[in-house]
């Protein structure tokens, strides 16, 4: 209304690529996270741009799923492709992996997620432990 305050629609937005309330931020992530996270031209959803260490995530891969050493590397690998905001090259090297190793890695570990609903929890009570 003229003459009189009004909140600004953009107190609750959240910087980043992506503009509204974080609720919003977090629809359109889990919609189109993946598409994105593909092509590393595109611009990151603004939660992996927290930078997550990619150290804290291989030690908590490793503590959580113990003696499956593979089965933690792989999961570190696909938490780190999408939530720290690594070049694949950068998390390639802390692997021994090329740039494609890492990519194929997380998809395969994504393509599991789809079918495997315990490992699936595992890699949700992880990711929300770290805080991703």
């Amino acid at each position: 209304m003229v003459g009189k305050e009004a909140e600004s629609p953009l107190i609750h937005a959240v910087v980043g690529t992506i503009l509204g309330t974080p609720e919003f931020v977090e629809r359109i992530q889990e919609e189109y996270e993946e598409r994105m996270l593909k092509d590393r031209n595109l611009a990151l959803p603004p939660r992996t741009m927290l930078k997550a260490d990619l150290e804290r995530i291989v030690e908590s891969a490793q503590a959580a799923f113990g003696e499956r050493k593979r089965q933690a590397e792989r999961v570190a690998i696909h938490l780190a492709h999408r939530y720290s905001g690594l070049k694949l090259r950068e998390i390639g090297t802390r692997f021994g992996l090329k740039d494609s190793g890492v990519s194929e890695a997380s998809r395969r570990v994504s393509k599991e997620l789809a079918k495997d609903e315990t490992f699936r929890q595992a890699v949700e009570n992880l990711r929300k432990e770290l805080g991703l």
